[in-house]
């Protein structure tokens, strides 16, 4: 007994030898000349399965490649706009910004949180994370460390909390670790090991603090240059400056403008929800808040604004909405982190956490929070 595949009802079928010899009239010739069809149809259906493939790649491809057009083409046009913020800048240089910018997009990337962050890190160290970083605000304005040093510490630590597993006991000490490599990356004197430890109430030693360091660098693979959200505002800010000195606002209005965009992106620092947000369009959304509560006779967001931050208005409503909650809450007295408020409260600070500008009674921000949902 043989089997033969049958292609029409796609079943092995099993005949007797003699009796397919005799049908066939050819012996085992005929049926060799039967396997040689079959394998011929299915070498057709391949063929036309493939060639079904390919076309369907190509018009993938296609699209892509039209979808890319259309976006070089959308950039090239808001460009053609954009103001050139560098032509009368003495102060920085010109030929480096640009690679600078594109450096710091690229690793943004590499480094941006997941989008479910607030999962992965686990339901205790999402409450205790707002804690945590209204601590370290404050530790920050106790050792007068930079607000880079504060950022860098924030991602560093959020970064420690994915490939580093450690109950929530410890979060304040990583928090502390991360904070203490962020000043040693961007400080010239970094606070001193004994001093932080300190600060935790003394909940940890100088040899557990020293562990967790080489702890959390083996963690995070020595990779400790996370893009933060003040090293974009400062090439925003001075985006923003154009029009602001077209129109004649006065460097007083300048140096408000920027202290208020430092106080709503240390007050995203406590939002879980901004955690996984880029930080370029983090420090976006902070510029068109603070022009939309300081300028009303200029628009929030302009051509120059959107080719420097590579983000259009749209993108950045979810965050706007965000930071305008925080604001709010903070002001109706509903928000119970106050390290940001009591920050730039300082005339250092110009006292901009008491300004009108951010109260919940000013229509203008409460309007702002809206059902957006970053996620």
């Amino acid at each position: 007994m043989l089997t033969r595949h049958n292609a029409r009802s796609n079943k092995m079928v099993l005949i007797d030898k003699e009796n397919s010899s005799a049908a066939c009239g050819g012996g085992p010739m005929a049926g060799a000349n039967s396997r040689a069809s079959v394998a011929s149809s299915n070498g057709s259906r391949v063929t036309k399965a493939k060639s079904k493939c390919s076309a369907a790649s190509s018009s993938r491809s296609s699209l892509q490649l039209a979808l890319r057009a259309a976006a070089a083409a959308a950039a090239a046009a808001v460009a053609a706009e954009a103001k050139d913020i560098d032509a009368n800048n003495c102060k920085v240089s010109q030929p480096y910004w640009p690679e600078v910018m594109d450096q710091l997009f690229e690793s943004e990337a590499s480094y941006r949180l997941p989008l479910g962050f607030s999962v992965l890190i686990g339901s205790g160290k999402c409450e205790f994370r707002g804690v945590i970083n209204d601590w370290l605000l404050q530790v920050q304005v106790h050792e007068r460390c930079s607000t880079d040093s504060l950022h860098l510490g924030v991602a560093l630590a959020d970064h420690a909390c994915l490939r580093l597993p450690f109950s929530e006991r410890l979060y304040q000490l990583v928090a502390s670790v991360c904070f203490f490599i962020a000043c040693k990356v961007v400080e010239r004197f970094p606070p001193k090991v004994s001093k932080l430890v300190y600060l935790t109430d003394n909940a940890y030693t100088n040899k557990e603090f020293l562990r967790m360091e080489l702890s959390v660098l083996e963690a995070l693979e020595f990779r400790l240059h996370s893009p933060t959200v003040t090293q974009f505002l400062a090439r925003l800010l001075e985006a923003s400056a154009c029009d602001l000195r077209d129109q004649q606002h006065g460097d007083g209005k300048l140096s408000l403008h920027r202290v208020c965009c430092a106080y709503i992106a240390d007050l995203g620092l406590l939002d879980l929800d901004l955690a996984h947000q880029p930080a370029s369009r983090k420090a976006a959304a902070c510029i068109w808040l603070s022009r939309h509560l300081m300028f009303r006779d200029l628009p929030a967001w302009n051509a120059t604004l959107q080719h420097y931050s590579r983000c259009s208005e749209s993108e950045l409503r979810p965050c706007v909405a965000a930071y305008a909650g925080l604001l709010v809450a903070l002001s109706n007295g509903t928000a119970t982190l106050h390290g940001a408020r009591d920050k730039y409260s300082r005339s250092r600070f110009l006292r901009v956490s008491a300004s009108p500008i951010f109260s919940h009674t000013n229509k203008r921000l409460a309007q702002l929070v809206s059902p957006y949902s970053v996620y």
